[in-house]
């Protein structure tokens, strides 16, 4: 997404140990999301509730298929791995969430393959993937369609987009060790939260 320098390409040897620490960022990244899109929608819409604990396990899917599309293609561009081992490192992402699954939570790997193409298919525009990724979580988490409140819903959904590709694509620097990189991303995540978000836009 950001055509920024890479200094050290790692290879398809070093996935096993570079993914198994990025699911685990990409799971704990999910739970402040999702504790985000609850609290924010309860208070958007006054007559709206959810319990946590009956979460419908299709967000997990939709969200790993969301995080994976914007890291794999972003670790080539970035040069973090080699551009023919792109698949090996999707297919090495897919078989760790699918065996942390068994563990933890119960996901569908070809749900996620299935959100990942859908999401691939807006080929990295903006717009798009911020309008599928809302479109999803208003489905999956019924939100009612309030003709008074759409345009909140919509503009909090975009921005919690935006913040889970880029929240996602920091923890992959992290995870590569690229600190440069980390930092550059956090100040442009910053960026966009302070000046381009709907938020920022819309403060009382």
């Amino acid at each position: 997404m950001f055509g920024l320098f890479k200094k050290k390409t790692f290879n398809k040897d070093h996935f096993p140990k570079i993914v198994n620490d990025l699911v685990d960022k990409m799971d704990s990244t999910q739970e402040i999301i999702i504790a985000s899109i609850h609290s924010q929608l309860e208070e958007i819409l006054n007559n709206w509730k959810f319990d946590l604990e009956n979460l419908n396990p299709e967000v997990i899917d939709a969200l790993y298929g969301y995080q994976i599309t914007c890291l794999v293609g972003f670790c080539v561009e970035e040069k973090l791995i080699k551009r023919e081992d792109l698949l090996i490192f999707r297919k090495e992402i897919l078989k760790t969430i699918k065996k942390k699954s068994i563990m933890n939570t119960i996901s569908n790997t070809k749900l996620i393959e299935d959100y990942n193409q859908r999401y691939l298919d807006c080929w990295g525009d903006i717009p798009c993937l911020n309008k599928k990724f809302y479109e999803d979580i208003m489905k999956i988490y019924k939100v009612p369609n309030d003709k008074d409140k759409i345009h909140e819903i919509i503009g909090f959904l975009e921005d919690t987009s935006v913040s889970f590709a880029l929240q996602t694509q920091t923890n992959t620097a992290n995870v590569f060790g690229d600190k440069v990189l980390q930092k550059k991303l956090a100040k442009r995540f910053q960026k966009y939260l302070e000046e381009e978000s709907y938020v920022s836009k819309h403060k009382k």
